[in-house]
C-alpha cells in the first residue's frame, strides 16, 4: 500500500519539480532559454539597432517613412510593418506582433458588427476606414478646419466630375470645369444636350469675397477658418463652346441610343509641361463614343501672367512639342482594336516633350506616342487612324509590369461585378522636396503619377470606388515604379451607408498642383488638389501635400533612386 501510494505522487511531484526548475532557469538567465510545448527551444536574442538617419517612432499610422531605399531589393512592399536597416535588409514582424495586430483588427470587428446589431452608426472618426494603417491612407484638407473636403460650387448649377486648375493670371482664383448635371438647366426644363460648365472660382465667405492669396508652392500645415471652405464661382458658370460631333451609324445594340448624343461629357481637365488642356468623351469617327482633347486657351479668354514665369524655381523641367497641334479639337486614336465605347484615357509627356496616350491601366496597360505628319497636325482620314499614333509600347515593360500588378493590384473576384480603370489625368513629381537646394530632378528620382480606381456595384443602384496611385518611369518603356498598396481615404467621407450598406460614393476625376506656378512638374512637399464626385449629387475638392497620397506604396522594380538619400512619400 506505502509502495503504491509513493509511486502515485512521484510524477506530480516530479513535474512540479520540472517546472520550478525551468522558471528559476528563465528568471536567472532571461532570453536565453525558453520552454517551447515539451521541447527546449533556443532563442536568439538580437539586439535591435538602428541608424540615426533611418530611425522611426512608430508613435502612430501617420509615421511619415521617409527613408533610403536601396538599389538592389526587388518587390519591396513598404508599410509600416517593415523596417529598413541601413544595408537594405527587412526586418519582419514577429509572430507575437502580429498575433497582436490580429487580435485587435478582429476586436475592431466585432465592436462594428455590435453597433450595426443595435442599431448604431459607426462612428466616422474612429471607423477602420477613417484609420490610417488599417485598410486605407487618410489624406486631410490644408484649407479646411477640420480637415474634411471642400465643396465646389457652381451656383444653383447642379455638376458632376469637377476639375480644378490653377488661374492664368490671379494668384487668389482657380478655373473649375464640370459637366452640368442632366435635367439642369437654366430654366429648370430637361437639358437634351451634354454641357460643361466654366467658372473662375475662389475659396470666398458668404459674401462672395476672395479669400486671403494661399498661392504658395508648399502650404503650411495650420488650416484656413470656416468662412473660406468652399471653392465657389466668382463669375457666372458659362458653357464650353464645345463642338457637337457625329458618330454615324457605328452606335450599334446596346449603345445605338449613343448616336443621338449632343455634346461633350466627362471632362478632365488639366496642364501638360507648357499649356492647359481637356479631354473629353465624344461621338467618335472610328467607333460609337470615343476620346477628343482640345487647346483649352481657344476655349475661354486666356491671358495669363507673366508674372508667374519669372520665379526661376517655379520653371518647368519639361518642354512641349508641337504644342499646336490641338488648337482646334482632335479625336485621339489607338491602336486597334477599339471598344464600342472609349473612356477615361490621359496624356503624359516624356522629358523631351513627345507626347503619349494611356488607354488602359488593367488587366494590362496599353499606352502608345502621338504621331503627327502633314505640318503637326493629327490625320482625320479613317482609313489613315494607325497612322496618328504608333504601336502599342505596353509590351516593351510588360514583363516587370505583370510582376509588379500581379502583386500590387487590388483583386478583382468577381469581372462582372468590379473593374479597375483609370480616373485622373498624370503629372510628374520628384520624390524630393523643393526646398532641400540637392534635390534636383533626375531621370532616378522624378516619374510620373496617376490615380485609378477600382470600381464595385454593391448593389441597390450603387456603386464603389477605391482610388488607389500608380508611379511609373519617365523614360521608356515606362514601366510601373510603385503601386499603393493600400486606396486613399478622403477625410470627411462617410464611412457607411446605413440605406444601401456601402460607403458614401466618392470617384476621383482629375488632379493639379494648387500652386499657380506650376504646370505639369512638382515635388513632394508641393500641394496638390484633388477634385471628385459624390454620390452623383454634388462637386467637392480636397488640397494636401503630395508626400501624403505616396504612403504604403508597393515598389515593383529595381530601385534606380540615388543610394543614400532619403525620398519622401514611398514609406
Amino acid at each position: 500500500m506505502l509502495i503504491r501510494g509513493v509511486t502515485r505522487l512521484f510524477f506530480p511531484i516530479a513535474l512540479l519539480v520540472f517546472f520550478t526548475l525551468a522558471q528559476l532557469k528563465r528568471n536567472l538567465f532571461p532570453g536565453s532559454w525558453s520552454v517551447g510545448y515539451g521541447r527546449w527551444a533556443k532563442a536568439i536574442v538580437v539586439p535591435l539597432k538602428l541608424s540615426p538617419d533611418l530611425s522611426h517612432s512608430k508613435s502612430g499610422p501617420d509615421l511619415d517613412l521617409s527613408k533610403s531605399l536601396d538599389a538592389d531589393d526587388d518587390d519591396i512592399h513598404l508599410d509600416l510593418e517593415e523596417v529598413p536597416f541601413s544595408d537594405g535588409n527587412l526586418v519582419q514582424p514577429s509572430g507575437q506582433q502580429q498575433q497582436q495586430q490580429q487580435e485587435e483588427e478582429e476586436e475592431e470587428e466585432e465592436e462594428e458588427a455590435a453597433a450595426e446589431i443595435l442599431g448604431q452608426p459607426p462612428d466616422s472618426e474612429t471607423t477602420a476606414q477613417e484609420k490610417p494603417g488599417y485598410t486605407h491612407n487618410t489624406i486631410f484638407s490644408l484649407s479646411t478646419a477640420s480637415g474634411t473636403y471642400f465643396d465646389i460650387s457652381f451656383g444653383n448649377h447642379k455638376t458632376l466630375n469637377p476639375n480644378i486648375i490653377p488661374h492664368p493670371s490671379s494668384s487668389d482664383k482657380w478655373i473649375i470645369v464640370a459637366q452640368q448635371k442632366a435635367g439642369d438647366d437654366q430654366e429648370g426644363r430637361h437639358s437634351a444636350v451634354s454641357v460643361q460648365l466654366v467658372c473662375d472660382a475662389s475659396f470666398g465667405s458668404s459674401d462672395g469675397s476672395a479669400a486671403n492669396d494661399r498661392d504658395s508652392h508648399s502650404l503650411p500645415t495650420s488650416r484656413s477658418g470656416s468662412n473660406s471652405e468652399t471653392l465657389s464661382c466668382i463669375t457666372p458658370p458659362a458653357v464650353l463652346p464645345i463642338e457637337a460631333t457625329s458618330s454615324g451609324n457605328r452606335c450599334q445594340g446596346r449603345w445605338s441610343p449613343l448616336s443621338l448624343n449632343i455634346g461633350p461629357h466627362d471632362a478632365r481637365l488639366f496642364y501638360g509641361p507648357e499649356l492647359p488642356y481637356i479631354i473629353y468623351g465624344s461621338n467618335s469617327h472610328f467607333t460609337c463614343f470615343g476620346q477628343w482633347m482640345h487647346d483649352f486657351r481657344k476655349l475661354v479668354s486666356w491671358l495669363s501672367s507673366s508674372s508667374f514665369n519669372e520665379d526661376p524655381s517655379s520653371q518647368s523641367t519639361q518642354t512641349e512639342k508641337n504644342t499646336e497641334m490641338f488648337s482646334a479639337a482632335a479625336e485621339l486614336y489607338r491602336p486597334p482594336p477599339y471598344g464600342q465605347i472609349e473612356k477615361n484615357w490621359f496624356i503624359f509627356w516624356n522629358p523631351a516633350g513627345d507626347a503619349y496616350v494611356h488607354y488602359d491601366v488593367w488587366p494590362q496597360r496599353s499606352f502608345a506616342k502621338i504621331e503627327t505628319i502633314q505640318g503637326n497636325k493629327l490625320l482625320v482620314d479613317e482609313s489613315s487612324v494607325s497612322l496618328t499614333v504608333g504601336p502599342d509600347l505596353a509590351f516593351l515593360a510588360s514583363t516587370s509590369d505583370m510582376t509588379c500588378m500581379d502583386r500590387y493590384m487590388p483583386q478583382v473576384r468577381d469581372k462582372s461585378e468590379e473593374f479597375i480603370h483609370q480616373a485622373t489625368n498624370s503629372l510628374s513629381i520628384t520624390l524630393c522636396k523643393r526646398s532641400e537646394p540637392d534635390c534636383q530632378p533626375t531621370d532616378m528620382n522624378t516619374f510620373i503619377f496617376t490615380i485609378f480606381q477600382k470600381k464595385a456595384h454593391v448593389g441597390f443602384g450603387a456603386s464603389s470606388y477605391e482610388p488607389y496611385v500608380m508611379l511609373f518611369r519617365r523614360t521608356a518603356p515606362f514601366e510601373i515604379h510603385s503601386i499603393s498598396t493600400k486606396p486613399f481615404w478622403i477625410h470627411g467621407r462617410k464611412s457607411s451607408l446605413q440605406e444601401e450598406g456601402t460607403h458614401e460614393m466618392i470617384y476621383i476625376t482629375s488632379m493639379s498642383w494648387k500652386s499657380h506656378r506650376q504646370k505639369y512638374h512638382g515635388y513632394s512637399d508641393d500641394v496638390l488638389f484633388l477634385a471628385f464626385g459624390i454620390d452623383d449629387s454634388r462637386t467637392a475638392g480636397i488640397d494636401f501635400t503630395a508626400s501624403e497620397l505616396l504612403k504604403d506604396m508597393g515598389l515593383c522594380m529595381n530601385s534606380l533612386l540615388d543610394p543614400g538619400k532619403s525620398y519622401i512619400g514611398l514609406a
